[in-house]
């Protein structure tokens, strides 16, 4: 269905990291890379955004203020991942890989979203 519908819709990835001071930073790069070819290999993503060190339950807006390290598979940050939502004119499916989910703050989801 994915595949049918690949003209209509895009399917756009999101990971995030929470942040964590015993995960040093070639780790916390590795684990977030390995989400990002998960959500292109097996979840047929093709833009992958992530958020390598913010808490669940901070609203977008505030994600990653600082330098995001390069990573493989990674299109880009929390902001990138704003921009994409807010200039792109097709259908989208967001896959979110993470423990706590996309946010638990559904107000901000919602304000994401529309």
């Amino acid at each position: 269905m994915v595949n049918a519908d690949s003209n209509r819709w895009v399917t756009v990835g999101y990971a995030r990291k929470s942040p964590d001071s015993t995960i040093k930073v070639s780790q916390r790069k590795l684990l977030v890379e390995l989400m990002a070819r998960k959500l292109r290999d097996k979840l047929l993503c093709s833009k992958v955004y992530a958020s390598y060190r913010s808490r669940a339950d901070c609203p977008f807006i505030d994600r990653d203020s600082g330098k995001m390290p390069e990573m493989r598979g990674v299109d880009g940050d929390t902001n990138d991942f704003i921009n994409f939502l807010t200039k792109a004119n097709q259908n989208m499916r967001i896959v979110a890989i993470d423990f706590a989910g996309l946010s638990t703050n559904l107000r901000d989801i919602e304000h994401l979203l529309t």
